[in-house]
C-alpha cells in the first residue's frame, strides 16, 4: 500500500511506477487517496487537510480495515510505503493496526504530531534523498528512539539517461527486497535496542 499525501498516490507517477515493480514481483498494491476530491481541491489553496494527521491516520486505518474484508487480498500481509507526510500517517496507522508488517518511509518528516515511530514494532526502511539534510537529520534523530528493526538508506541523485536508472528506479530496488523479506518470506519483528 502506498500513502503519498502530497502527491495523492493514485495519480502520482512515481508511486504508480513503484507499484508496477511490486506487481511484477507478485505483490498486490493499492494506491489510496486519503483525501476526497473536494478536500484535494481545497488543499491546492490551503493544504490544511494534508496536515490533518488524526484525519489521515483514521482514513488509512479505515482503508486497512476495508482491505481485510476483500476476499482477493484477505489474509495477505500488509506493507506501507509512505512519502513525506504519508510516512507519518503510516507510523500512526501501524501503531494501531498489528497487521502492518513492514513500512518504507521515503523523505518522511518523522516528527510531526507526536507520531514518531518510537513505540511501533513494525520493521521500517527509511530512505532519504541525497542532499536532503533536513530529512536525514530527522530520520537519525528518530532512529535513536526506535525499537523496531530498521535501516536508513540514502538515495543518490541520479540524472535520468537513456537506458539508465533514475531516483524512482533506485527507490524501487530498495523497496522490493525489504517488502519481500517482511511480507513474502515471513514477518521478522526483530527488536533493536535504541542507541544511547
Amino acid at each position: 500500500m502506498f500513502v503519498d499525501i502530497e502527491g495523492w498516490s493514485r495519480c502520482n507517477p512515481r508511486d504508480r511506477r513503484i507499484a508496477a515493480v511490486l506487481e511484477r514481483c507478485e505483490m498486490a498494491t493499492l494506491l489510496p487517496d486519503l483525501l476526497t476530491p473536494g478536500e484535494q481541491r481545497r488543499d491546492t489553496l490551503t493544504v490544511a487537510n494534508s496536515f490533518d494527521l488524526p484525519l489521515l491516520v483514521r482514513r488509512l486505518i479505515g482503508t486497512l480495515e476495508w482491505l481485510r474484508g476483500q476476499p482477493e487480498v484477505a489474509g495477505l500481509p500488509v506493507g506501507i510505503f509512505g512519502v513525506g507526510m504519508g510516512a507519518v500517517v503510516a507510523f500512526g496507522a501501524a501503531a494501531r493496526i498489528p497487521d502492518v508488517r513492514a513500512i518504507v518511509s521515503h523523505a518522511g518528516t518523522m516528527d510531526n504530531g507526536g507520531y514518531l515511530p518510537t513505540s511501533i514494532l513494525t520493521p521500517t526502511l527509511m530512505t532519504v534523498p541525497d542532499g536532503d539534510t533536513a530529512s536525514l537529520n530527522l530520520v537519525r534523530k528518530a532512529e535513536k528512539k526506535m525499537i523496531c528493526a530498521h535501516r536508513i538508506e540514502r538515495i543518490p541523485a541520479i540524472a535520468r539517461s537513456p537506458g539508465g536508472l533514475d531516483e524512482t528506479d533506485v527507490l524501487a530496488n530498495l523497496i522490493v527486497p525489504w517488502f519481500k523479506l517482511r511480507l513474502v518470506e515471513g514477518n521478522r519483528r526483530d527488536v533493536v535496542v535504541p542507541r544511547r
